[in-house]
């Protein structure tokens, strides 16, 4: 809720806010989760960042603004 709150107040701005999931990033963070992970979707972290500059930040625009991406570009509700 505070991206969409923050989207709005800075719209106007001309700024754009997005909310965005990397994918399960192979940190000490995902230790716990690792084992559940499918094959292929356990990225580094050089390749979480990859993912979101090429296919969500290269992409959005003011239209975009409030929104929740996933790492491959797809829009995920709220």
């Amino acid at each position: 809720m505070f991206t969409k709150t923050l989207s709005l107040e800075i719209k106007r701005f001309g700024t754009v806010v997005v909310a965005v999931h990397p994918g399960t990033a192979d940190t000490d963070l995902s230790t716990p989760f690792k084992k559940n992970v499918p094959a292929g979707k356990l990225f580094t972290a050089d390749q979480s960042v990859e993912y979101l500059m090429n296919n969500v930040v290269s992409k959005i625009g003011l239209a975009d603004t409030g929104k929740f991406y996933n790492y491959d570009g797809t829009e995920i509700g709220y």
